[in-house]
C-alpha cells in the first residue's frame, strides 16, 4: 500500500505545487515489520503529513503554522485499491486555503 501511495505522490507533485502546496520530504521506512512512507507538505499557512503503512493504515494531519492549531487529523484503514484523490481531497483543500472546511 505504501508503494502505491509513493507513486500517487510523485504523480500529483506538480499539481500540488501549482496550487501552492510543496512536497517537502518523502520519508521511507523499509527496515521494519510494517514498512511505511511519510510525506511532509507545506503551504503558505500550513504544514501537513500523510503517512501510509504497508498494512493499509493511513494517518493524515495538518497544523496551522501561526496558531499551531490542528486543522485536520484523520485515521483510515485502506482496503483494495485506494482512491487517494478522494481520500485526500479535504486535506488538499485545507492545505491550499489554510483553514478548516466542511
Amino acid at each position: 500500500m505504501n508503494t502505491v501511495f509513493v507513486e500517487w505522490v510523485n504523480l500529483k507533485k506538480e499539481s500540488f505545487e501549482n496550487d501552492g502546496v510543496n512536497t517537502d520530504d518523502i520519508n521511507v521506512a523499509a527496515n521494519n515489520v510494517n514498512p511505511s512512507v511519510a510525506v511532509d507538505y507545506s503551504s503558505q499557512s500550513c504544514i501537513g503529513r500523510v503517512s501510509v503503512w504497508q498494512s493499509g493504515l493511513m494517518d493524515i494531519e495538518i497544523l496551522h503554522i501561526d496558531t499551531e492549531e490542528r486543522l485536520l487529523f484523520e485515521h483510515h484503514q485502506l482496503d483494495g485499491i485506494p482512491d487517494f484523490d478522494k481520500i485526500l481531497k479535504k486535506y488538499h483543500t485545507i492545505m491550499v486555503m489554510g483553514k478548516m472546511v466542511k
